[in-house]
């Protein structure tokens, strides 16, 4: 390793982990070995990109799948594509509690358009008997998000994409550049690389907590030291981050009720 060698870091979230991670690994050679610590490579902040043409709205396979899917002309169609997985994406609960809100508050009906993946029967579960007890009365539609087709039709036909990710896996969160691309506004958590990439101009963030440091602390100490798993130490750190569910259910209703706002 060179001063000249580089890791690239995709957000700047990433910038301060891998910062912070150098840190520790540094007291720590200084500690343990006295004398210089070995150069740091550059850390560059390159964000992840998309071709933009690629995912240009296809208005006929958009108001084609509205239609097969019974979704009225002043009805909302919220999407998400992404691996529907609780422990590893995000838990849905929060989105579904807001969704129905937000309904209810509107008076105008929403449809939750989950383009994914499941990982296993559970997150199968978990998604769509959630749906079906918390938001009753809201549409709630699978997509396979295998088929690029079905991907091109849920970014053409929707009229809002929603991206609530609570898992530190996220690190930069490429979903919502292609949304953007598809010229979809967008409702995020405030989180990593969403940071960067959701400006007042494109989107809302709804404010996000993680839990707090002692509590982080113990999960990490369960993890490197065997007792946890991988994906329980992550699913456990998504458990406790909190999304703020008014503020969510406000932007829903915002974006809901205005198109010139969505536009």
């Amino acid at each position: 390793q060179m001063p000249w060698d580089a890791v690239i870091c995709t957000s700047r979230a990433v910038h301060a982990s891998v910062t912070a991670q150098m840190d520790l690994t540094d007291d720590f050679l200084k500690t343990r070995f006295g004398g210089a610590v070995p150069p740091r490579p550059l850390l560059p902040v390159i964000p992840l990109g998309v071709s933009c043409d690629d995912f240009a709205p296809d208005r006929a396979a958009g108001a084609a799948l509205r239609a097969r899917l019974g979704i009225g002309k002043d009805d909302i169609a919220c999407a998400i594509i992404a691996r529907l997985t609780p422990h590893e994406k995000f838990d849905p609960l929060p989105l579904y509690l807001a969704l129905a809100r937000a309904q209810a508050q509107l008076g105008r009906r929403f449809h939750l358009l989950l383009c994914g993946q499941f990982r296993d029967e559970y997150a199968r579960r978990v998604f769509t008997t959630g749906a079906q007890a918390m938001m009753p009365d809201a549409g709630f539609h699978l997509l396979d998000g295998a088929s690029a087709a079905d991907r091109k039709a849920t970014l053409s036909g929707a009229d809002i994409f929603l991206f609530p990710i609570d898992n530190v896996q996220e690190t930069f969160g490429l979903a919502p550049i292609e949304a953007m691309a598809a010229g979809l506004p967008l409702i995020v958590s405030d989180w990593d690389g969403m940071k960067d990439t959701v400006t007042p101009e494109v989107g809302i963030r709804i404010p996000t907590e993680m839990p707090r440091g002692d509590l982080t602390v113990y999960l990490g100490q369960r993890y490197s030291g065997g007792t946890d798993s991988y994906v329980q130490y992550v699913s456990q750190l998504s458990a406790l981050t909190r999304l703020d569910v008014a503020a969510m259910t406000a932007a829903l209703v915002a974006l809901g009720g205005n198109p010139g706002l969505r536009a």
